[in-house]
């Protein structure tokens, strides 16, 4: 992760010059490597929100995965830019910013940059991980974007808000049987089914999900 080139008062190389021409030092090697290989993993990642015209079914699922596939690719955008643009700067095309140097800093620490973060779901462990997990999480909602269907298991903590899952799933419940939603109550019942891929159509009275997590559980 490159922690150990760090020095006790904080001088890690950076110059603020952009690598404009000079001998790179070790941040900025360790930067651009990380750089590229992050750019490489988001190459045909990112979900494009489907215009209002390719949508035949206006239900409240449809209306949550849009606005979840319009999060994303935001995200993926800004995740994009700002590597290009910090790219530009080590090839001394572009002067490095303050913020760019923080961005530095993060894909030298393995820590989740702040402007990243600033558009992602609530996350506390390395980039690395946050990486893979975005990688999981555009896929689900890769897989919408091929049928406009919502599918028959959803990975819950996959979503950016997932209380907004819930609330699509309780609008769709009234208007099908004629309910208001408030008269509507969530209630939750664990399948015996271990693997999602076991489940062969989805719940006419709710949904199947998984990924929960309890806590203070027995």
């Amino acid at each position: 992760d490159g922690e150990g080139h760090n020095n006790s008062d904080g001088d890690d190389g950076v110059g603020g010059n952009g690598g404009s021409g000079g001998k790179r030092t070790v941040l900025e090697v360790a930067v651009k490597r990380k750089l590229d290989d992050i750019l490489e993993r988001l190459s045909d990642r990112q979900t494009r929100p489907p215009v209002q015209s390719e949508v035949e079914e206006h239900s409240p699922y449809t209306y949550f995965f849009v606005q979840e596939c319009e999060r994303m690719y935001w995200l993926v955008s800004e995740i994009r830019l700002s590597l290009q643009e910090l790219d530009s700067a080590l090839k001394g095309d572009l002067s490095l910013s303050a913020v760019m140097e923080r961005l530095m800093h993060s894909l030298y620490q393995d820590t989740l940059p702040e402007a990243w973060a600033a558009l992602s779901w609530p996350w506390v462990d390395s980039l690395g991980a946050w990486l893979a997990d975005l990688v999981r999480r555009e896929k689900q909602l890769a897989e919408w974007t091929s049928t406009l269907t919502a599918p028959k298991v959803v990975w819950i903590c996959g979503f950016f808000r997932p209380l907004a899952f819930l609330m699509a799933m309780q609008q769709v419940l009234a208007r099908r049987n004629g309910w208001r939603v408030e008269q509507l109550s969530l209630s939750v019942d664990v399948s015996k089914k271990t693997n999602p891929e076991d489940i062969e159509s989805a719940s006419r009275d709710g949904a199947y999900v998984h990924g929960l997590f309890l806590e203070g559980a027995r």
